[in-house]
């Protein structure tokens, strides 16, 4: 018996390249509630969100909370209540939510990460 090796090629085969692999350092666990979500988006940079695989959590995470944002205003707006003042009222809660986090996370996986907390002049997720 002989073995040996061969090659084919298929036009139906197309050759990919593959995307870098997310570096899961940070979990989030799957029922993670929008509030944590944007706490843990708030420590990181964009870069290191799309490095830890979270871009489409963190984007559906947004578009969730302005949307609340928006239908509260509508709510409040008899009450004289404004879209930018329930804009600050959901970033001073997700900096909470941030701190909270952060104080739930090892201290290795906020390292490996490289999570920075969010300056006083780094814009907020929801100018």
């Amino acid at each position: 018996m002989q073995v040996g090796t061969w090659k084919t090629k298929s036009a139906a085969i197309k050759e990919t390249k593959l995307e870098a692999l997310p570096d899961f350092n940070i979990d989030l666990p799957v029922d993670a509630s929008i509030l944590e979500t944007l706490g843990l988006a708030s420590l990181l940079s964009e870069t290191q969100i799309a490095d830890q695989g979270l871009t489409k959590r963190v984007k559906h995470a947004r578009q969730q909370a302005e949307g609340a944002i928006e239908s509260a205003a509508l709510r409040l707006v008899e009450l004289g209540v404004s879209a930018d003042q329930v804009r600050r009222l959901v970033n001073l809660r997700i900096d909470e939510a941030g701190a909270r986090v952060a104080k739930t996370l090892e201290s290795e996986k906020l390292r490996a990460a490289v999570v920075s907390p969010r300056k006083k002049n780094q814009p907020k997720l929801f100018d």
